[in-house]
């Protein structure tokens, strides 16, 4: 049973409110929102506030308009606090819309706002543009897989132009009515996925088949077939040990196979071009077969490379990190940073830099203690990604390697006032009991309870916390909930 989701935010960001809510919604969560513009009435501040009291999870739009312009937004956090009193169960997700500042400090209703700003949020503002494509599907993504849903966003599918330029091709094989029946095809097809449509699956199955009664071989279906295969995937929980990575669920895998067997066929059909094989790749990765995948990203760089009239230039970035991330998890470092070198060349070139390709080749650099270009490669990402948590405890972490505690807190301060975390609370208190900095120490201990532990990781650091505070028996407890935490792989 879905946990039922109460979606709180001011009517001033109702544009992005609705976005974020219609993925959620299309993600099959189950969120409830008010439908009401204006002044409710009695009968709906009832209704709201029995939402409230019902629901699992308190979800949070945080904003100046939030904080400062509503107060019917005050009124349902401070009531969702009441309610979390009696129901300690009940969990708060807070998605920040706007640049973390001064106005999250308001004296006037700091106590109703203290859990929120302790919080670890969903970060959805960069440089003043909430509606960033990369930021938000990350967050939303971030979201969804927080929440045990799947997302995926509808512009990462083929974009109906390009079925229009390979019907195109066959102007004088069909008519204008065929052409235009197959494009209705498609676009029933996108509305059926806004709606997370069961039945999608069998009507692009269709279009296919209508496809080839018309003899038109087209790529188009098929890859929003394998798209949509992998995007169903949803509660997966990939593992890397080494050279190994294993599924914890075994129907999943066997959708992965149908998926996989989706992008044999792309390739048997249209052997070159490179979006089978990219897809191939992913499919053979989570299927544990990392060496196959190597290979087969390889075959898709070859193609792009001939296939100048290709426009697939864009997915150099992505399937170049996705090798130096499969040569990671088979520990060779050497052929890692050359794929992540040449993968940050292109997106430098292409001003789409971002932080993620910055922490993969510091992590290389670290293992080669290249401390010179490992420091370059982090003060350069700070100046781009200045208000980036991760960044800041890698820097904190190169002061460690180098013993000098001094800066290494800095840096983790630094973190831990662009984002509260367990991880970075860990690294303060460690730095602060090295140093004999025991005021310090016992003021940053006060924050333990104000951040509930809510991943494997957070269980985690909390475990390493009470080893601090020689707590073993908390200590104990806390390592048994991590479930033997270990890192995640994403492919691209």
């Amino acid at each position: 049973m879905n946990k039922q989701i109460f979606f709180s935010y001011a009517w001033a960001d109702s544009a992005v409110a609705m976005r974020i809510y219609n993925d959620l919604i299309r993600s099959n969560l189950s969120v409830w929102r008010d439908q009401i513009n204006g002044c409710p009435n009695v009968d709906f501040q009832e209704e709201f506030l029995k939402k409230i009291k019902e629901c699992d999870i308190f979800m949070l739009l945080d904003s100046k308009n939030y904080r400062i312009h509503s107060k019917w937004c005050s009124m349902e956090i401070e009531y969702f606090f009441e309610c979390q009193k009696t129901n300690p169960n009940k969990e708060l997700i807070v998605c920040l819309i706007d640049e973390n500042g001064e106005w999250r400090q308001d004296t006037e209703k700091q106590d109703l706002f203290h859990k929120v700003n302790n919080k670890k949020y969903f970060d959805f503002f960069q440089k003043g543009l909430y509606d960033n494509e990369k930021v938000y599907n990350k967050s939303i993504n971030d979201i969804c897989k927080f929440l045990g849903a799947s997302y995926t966003s509808w512009n990462v599918l083929p974009y109906e132009k390009d079925f229009e330029e390979e019907l195109a091709q066959y102007k004088n094989k069909i008519d204008d009515i065929d052409r235009d029946t197959l494009l209705k095809d498609y676009e029933i097809i996108r509305q059926r996925w806004l709606q997370r449509a069961q039945n999608i699956e069998s009507r692009i199955e269709n279009l296919i088949a209508d496809c080839e009664m018309l003899q038109v071989n087209a790529i188009f279906p098929y890859l929003i077939l394998g798209i949509i295969q992998s995007s169903n995937l949803e509660n997966i929980e990939w593992v890397a040990n080494g050279a190994k990575c294993t599924n914890n669920n075994e129907i999943d895998k066997n959708r992965w196979k149908k998926c996989n067997e989706t992008y044999l066929e792309i390739t048997k059909r249209f052997p070159n071009d490179p979006r089978g094989y990219r897809g191939l790749a992913a499919t053979e990765f989570y299927l544990d077969n990392i060496a196959h995948a190597l290979s087969l990203y390889e075959k898709t760089l070859l193609l792009i490379d001939k296939k100048e009239k290709f426009k697939h230039s864009e997915s150099l970035p992505d399937i170049l990190q996705n090798q130096g991330l499969i040569y990671l998890i088979l520990n060779n470092y050497t052929m890692a940073l050359e794929k992540y070198k040449d993968a940050f060349d292109i997106m430098k070139s292409k001003n789409v830099l971002n932080s993620e390709i910055f922490l993969k080749l510091e992590l290389c650099c670290q293992f080669f203690k290249k401390d010179k270009e490992r420091i370059s490669i982090i003060n350069e990402g700070i100046g781009l990604f200045f208000n980036d948590a991760e960044l800041r405890i890698r820097e904190g972490n190169y002061y460690v390697d180098n013993n000098d505690i001094n800066k290494a807190v800095k840096c983790y301060s630094k973190a831990y006032q662009f984002e509260r975390t367990l991880r970075t609370l860990f690294a303060l208190l460690k730095c602060y009991q090295c140093l004999g900095y025991f005021n310090e120490f016992q003021i940053y201990t006060k924050e333990i309870p104000f951040l509930i532990p809510q991943t494997d990781e957070d269980y985690y650091y909390l475990g390493y916390i009470y080893h601090i505070l020689d707590d073993k028996i908390k200590a104990q407890e806390n390592y048994k909930k991590s479930n033997n935490y270990s890192v995640e792989y994403t492919i691209y």
